[in-house]
C-alpha cells in the first residue's frame, strides 16, 4: 500500500470518528478579528475614544480602538445584508448605540454575537 492510501486512510478514519464522537454542534461559518473580543473591551475601548471620530496625530488621521470595532461591525453587517437583503435602515451612529446598549447589558458576550441580536432583532 503506497504511502498516499495510507494517509487517505488515516484521514477517513479520524473524520468518520471525530464527527460520530463529537457533541457539539457544526458551527457554519467563521468570526476573525475585533468581533471575537468581548463586549467588555468594546466598553473599555468606547472610555477612551469616539468610535465615530478618526484620531488625529501630527496632522495624520489614524483610527481609535473604538473606531476599528465600529467599522468591524459595520463590515459585519455589510457583508450580511449583502449575501441576503433586507429592508432596514440602519446608521452608523445608531449601530454603535445600539451595540454599546447591548454590551453593557452582556460585557461576558463576544462582539459578533452582538452584531447577530443587531440584525436578529432588526429583520
Amino acid at each position: 500500500m503506497t504511502k498516499a492510501a495510507i494517509c487517505f486512510l488515516l484521514i477517513c478514519i479520524w473524520s468518520g470518528n471525530a464527527s460520530a464522537q463529537s457533541a457539539e454542534p457544526i458551527v457554519e461559518g467563521i468570526v476573525l478579528g475585533r468581533g471575537t473580543n468581548s463586549c467588555e473591551s468594546y466598553l473599555i475601548a468606547l472610555k477612551t475614544d469616539d468610535p465615530l471620530v478618526m484620531m488625529t496625530l501630527n496632522g495624520k488621521q489614524y483610527p481609535g480602538v473604538a473606531h476599528t470595532y465600529a467599522q468591524w461591525l459595520a463590515g459585519y453587517l455589510t457583508a450580511t445584508y449583502t449575501t441576503k437583503p433586507m429592508n432596514v435602515k440602519i446608521t452608523f451612529n445608531g449601530l454603535v448605540q445600539w451595540v454599546k446598549k447591548y454590551c453593557t447589558e452582556h460585557p461576558d458576550n463576544a462582539i459578533f454575537q452582538a452584531a447577530n441580536d443587531y440584525i436578529n432583532s432588526h429583520t
